[in-house]
């Protein structure tokens, strides 16, 4: 919950919001970047596939000027 308060213009970059319809069943990357806590930039990378077996499979990376909000940001999402 912390994340949605305190995370704010969100946005993802680069057009990878927009998924290829003759890539479905592959990975897809999503890059996004915004703000936390009105003062620190963060960047993440998102890495998504929809397995039949395992269902939707996330990784993630989150960067930062400080690795505890790097942490706490990632930790909110798993």
């Amino acid at each position: 919950m912390l994340t949605h308060i305190t995370i704010k213009y969100i946005r993802p970059e680069d057009g990878t919001n927009e998924i290829d319809k003759s890539r479905i069943g592959m990975p897809h990357t999503l890059h996004l970047s915004g703000c936390f806590a009105g003062n620190l930039d963060i960047l993440a990378r998102a890495q998504l596939q929809v397995e039949d077996k395992l269902g939707c499979i996330l990784k993630i990376a989150v960067r930062s000027p400080q690795l505890e909000v790097s942490e706490l940001i990632s930790d909110c999402i798993n």
